[in-house]
């Protein structure tokens, strides 16, 4: 039986697709290119394990992980004390 830390991402993955992601967004003539195929094949990933969602439910699972980025994101970048 799999366990729920068996889908998490291992430590040598995340360094592998940051190295990529960091490969991507490098300022570029290509950079709005290459940003645009990566999150469309995140989305193709994302459309090819969820098959039994429809593509609203797809959409507002996409956002959802989004926003809890941008949460996160946002108390890290708060200032001591606010």
């Amino acid at each position: 039986m799999r366990t729920n830390m068996d889908y998490a991402m291992s430590k040598s993955e995340r360094k592998t697709l940051k190295r990529i992601c960091k490969r991507i967004v490098i300022q570029s003539p290509q950079n709005k290119k290459n940003i645009t195929e990566f999150y469309r094949i995140m989305r193709e990933a994302a459309k090819d394990e969820f098959t039994e969602d429809n593509r609203a439910t797809l959409e507002d699972f996409l956002s959802e992980c989004y926003r809890g980025y941008e949460s996160l994101e946002s108390l890290c970048l708060k200032e001591p004390g606010a």
